[in-house]
């Protein structure tokens, strides 16, 4: 058995930027390709997911292209359109603004948290000789931001040795 990448990966703005109601459309078209390879692993990688899976609105005045998007999701993923040999990988900051049946959709979360001081000075290494170029001590990087992403370290390094 195989494994196949449906798509490089993807954010949700690649289903958003499509006209009202197409990100539905969209996302049949991506889970439909894992159809025509049934013999393999099929994987869907979603960075930023949740403005394409957000809760609806209780009140039910919510978007109707957006809702019509989380179910085709919820269809897809486990409902009687599913596709068996496709995995869905999302990634979001904003877990609470996630819809319920599609948090019961996914079989596992997995919450990363901040790297620790160990990891963030790993991190910084990797821009070393760069920074140690511009003067600035690693250790007292490491210091001054215990609470930053992975993704935070790497634009400040990218800010420290932006040439002016």
């Amino acid at each position: 058995m195989g494994f196949h990448l449906v798509s490089n990966g993807l954010s949700s703005s690649n289903f958003m930027k499509e006209l009202v109601g197409g990100a539905k459309g969209t996302v049949e078209g991506y889970f439909l390709r894992s159809l025509m390879s049934p013999h393999l692993i099929c994987s869907i990688a979603i960075d930023e997911i949740d403005p394409l899976i957000s809760r609806r609105d209780q009140s039910g005045g919510g978007n109707k292209g957006s809702e019509e998007t989380i179910s085709k999701f919820l269809s897809m993923m486990g409902g009687n359109e599913a596709v068996k040999n496709l995995l869905v990988l999302g990634s979001t900051n904003l877990f609470h603004k996630i819809d319920e049946a599609m948090v019961r959709r996914f079989s596992s979360n997995f919450y990363v948290g901040v790297p620790s001081k160990k990891e963030r000075k790993i991190i910084l290494e990797v821009h070393g000789p760069n920074l140690r170029r511009n003067g600035i001590d690693l250790d007292f990087l490491v210091s001054v931001t215990p609470n930053f992403s992975g993704a935070g370290i790497e634009l400040i390094c990218q800010d420290i040795t932006r040439e002016s």
